[in-house]
């Protein structure tokens, strides 16, 4: 050891330091920058002030601090993230964690702007706008089931551990950490080797993210070479990059975006829980399909054997029988109405029989009877007791006088008797 070498003890070089800030130079003075960050509280207000012309990721930050008791610090309120403002007050330093403070009693707005990174933010988003990257139908879409996730955060980060947590819960799937860092000056670069690495092993889909943080932390995510290489990658990117203020770049030319690593997690794939609902859904509704096809087989059985009963010997005899009964029953009781009829068709015609019968007696008897009348009109008897007389000659009745000649002798025949006689 160099015996002229001046050593310091930690508390002494803090003191020396604090004795440089508390120098009358340093109690009223005035700095101007602009806001990379602004947290108002009721009692303390903190700002980060940075230079215009430095980058968020790796410029020298000033903390500033208000006591909010105050009433000239209502114009806070009014302050936003990239203003450009002008501060006066006290420089103090903290040996407790080496920090330095500037204690204002004055703020003043000299450009109300949105400050450089915004204006360089905003030149970025109309450079991808014109490349159309912004366009939404150009984003890809995330696969329904996804088996292999390519994960771009920080080793051992809580951003990864959320997003291991939340998968859990999910359909399975298996995971590759592509290691990177998420703030700093090389941050944007080490993500976009991660992403390419990621799109080389060909997963499914690649998250982007960290667990929040300051507006100077995300910076890295505004990278417009990031964002082109997010908006070209073949895979599906999602960012989770824990902020729900301000929307990155990166979040804009995402395919998707969520707020926090877990909400990322979530949206992959089905949970286990909709899974079991799913499969004790399908299981109900196979059971009730069973059930009704079955029921339907059934029914459609029964009718075959209905039919094949129908068609079978026993069943056909039966049928057989039971028409040759009724055939029988019909048969019967045509033949007795038919006998019955016929009874009465004899009966009648017995009758008109009869009946025609007796006409024809009677008719034959008044017949007979006029036949009697002539004949017996006619009779010899009647006819000799008319005064009539009958002439035979030699027994034959004569009925001509020419049939007589002289002296012949001739028999005349009365009523009463005969005698003979001459003729003269």
């Amino acid at each position: 050891m160099d015996n002229n070498e001046i050593i310091f003890s930690v508390k002494e070089l803090s003191n020396i330091l604090k004795a440089c800030f508390e120098r009358k130079e340093f109690t009223n003075l005035s700095v101007m920058g602009e806001i990379y960050s602004i947290k108002l509280g009721s009692k303390f207000s903190y700002i980060d002030l940075g230079d215009t012309d430095s980058e968020q990721s790796n410029g020298p930050i000033l903390k500033i601090a208000f006591q909010m008791f105050s009433s000239n610090f209502y114009i806070l309120n009014k302050l936003s993230k990239g203003d450009v403002i002008k501060v006066r007050g006290k420089l103090s330093y903290y040996p407790h964690g080496c920090s330095l403070t500037l204690w204002a009693n004055h703020v003043e707005t000299v450009l109300d702007t949105l400050g450089k990174n915004l204006l360089k933010k905003r030149k970025i988003l109309e450079n991808l706008d014109k490349l159309g990257y912004l366009n939404p139908e150009r984003k890809k879409p995330i696969p329904e089931y996804v088996t292999k996730i390519g994960i771009v955060t920080a080793n051992n980060s809580a951003a990864y551990s959320d997003i291991l947590e939340s998968l859990k819960t999910r359909f399975p799937v298996s995971t590759i950490l592509y290691p990177c860092q998420v703030q700093g000056d090389n941050a944007a670069k080490t993500m976009i080797k991660s992403i390419k690495m990621a799109n080389d092993d060909k997963v499914d889909v690649i998250f982007l993210g960290r667990g929040g943080g300051s507006n100077t932390d995300l910076s890295a995510f505004d990278d417009e070479e990031l964002a082109i290489c997010i908006a070209t990658s073949k895979i599906p990117v999602i960012t989770c990059i824990g902020h729900s203020i301000d929307e990155s770049i990166a979040d804009r030319v995402a395919d998707k975006s969520f707020i926090t690593p877990t909400d990322a997690g979530k949206s992959i794939n089905v949970s286990k829980e909709d899974i079991k609902k799913d499969i004790s859904s399908y299981k109900d509704e196979l059971n009730n399909r069973i059930v009704n096809i079955i029921h339907n087989y059934e029914l459609i059985l029964q009718d075959y054997k209905n039919k094949l009963d129908s068609s079978s010997l026993p069943s056909k005899l039966k049928v057989a029988k039971t028409n040759i009964e009724k055939y029988k029953n019909l048969l019967n009781n045509y033949f007795i109405n038919d006998v019955k009829q016929n009874k009465m068709n004899i009966q009648t015609f017995a009758n008109r029989l009869n009946y025609l019968h007796q006409n024809n007696i009677n008719f034959y008897k008044d017949l007979i009877y006029s036949y009697k009348l002539k004949i017996e009109k006619y009779n010899d008897d009647s006819i000799l007791n008319r005064g009539y007389i009958k002439v035979f000659k030699n027994d034959k009745m004569i009925k001509s006088a020419t049939d007589l000649s002289k002296n012949d002798e001739i028999k005349l025949s009365f009523a009463d008797g005969s005698k003979k006689a001459v003729i003269k």
